[in-house]
C-alpha cells in the first residue's frame, strides 16, 4: 500500500522528484504532456533497479514479497487511476457488456437516488437469475417447491 505516513514520504520524495525529472526531460513528447511509448523500457527499467536493488540475494520468501509489491501495486494503478477512466468512457460511449447494462447510473443522480436505482436493477437481476436458475433445476429433474 502506498499510503505511507507523511514523514516518511518525506525522505523519498526528493529523490522520486529527480527521477521523474530526468524521466519526463527525455521522454516526454513535443509539447511536454504526453510520455512517448518507447518510454516504457525505461520505466521499467527504474522499476527493476529499485525492487532488484532492495529485494536482491534473498530467499524466496523476500522474493515473494516483492511479487506481491507488485502486484498490489498494479492493482491499485488500475484501482485508482484506470478504472475511473474506463467509467468516464463507458458513461460517454455506452457499456460493452450485456449484463452490466442493469448497472449502469448515470453521474447526474444523487447518492440516494443511485442506492434506489441499484436496489432495483439488482431485483431486476436476482428475479431474472432465480427464473434461469429454477428452469435450470426442472431441466435436470429437481423440483423447486
Amino acid at each position: 500500500m502506498p499510503y505511507i505516513r507523511r514523514e516518511l514520504r518525506d525522505q523519498y520524495e526528493k529523490a522520486i522528484n529527480d527521477i521523474l525529472e530526468i524521466f519526463k526531460k527525455y521522454n516526454a513528447d513535443d509539447n511536454g504532456l504526453n510520455i512517448r511509448p518507447k518510454a516504457d523500457g525505461e520505466m521499467n527499467y527504474i522499476i527493476t533497479k529499485l525492487i532488484d536493488g532492495a529485494y536482491s540475494n534473498l530467499g524466496y520468501a523476500e522474493y515473494n514479497r516483492a511479487i506481491g509489491i507488485l502486484e498490489c501495486l498494479k492493482l491499485e494503478f488500475y484501482r485508482r487511476k484506470i478504472s475511473p477512466y474506463e467509467d468516464k468512457k463507458i458513461q460517454q460511449n455506452g457499456e460493452v457488456y450485456q449484463h452490466f447494462e442493469l448497472f449502469n447510473y448515470s453521474t447526474d443522480l444523487s447518492l440516494i437516488q443511485l442506492r434506489d436505482n441499484l436496489a432495483l436493477r439488482y431485483s431486476v437481476l436476482l428475479s431474472n437469475f432465480s427464473g434461469i436458475m429454477e428452469r435450470k433445476y426442472r431441466l435436470w429433474g429437481y423440483n423447486s417447491t
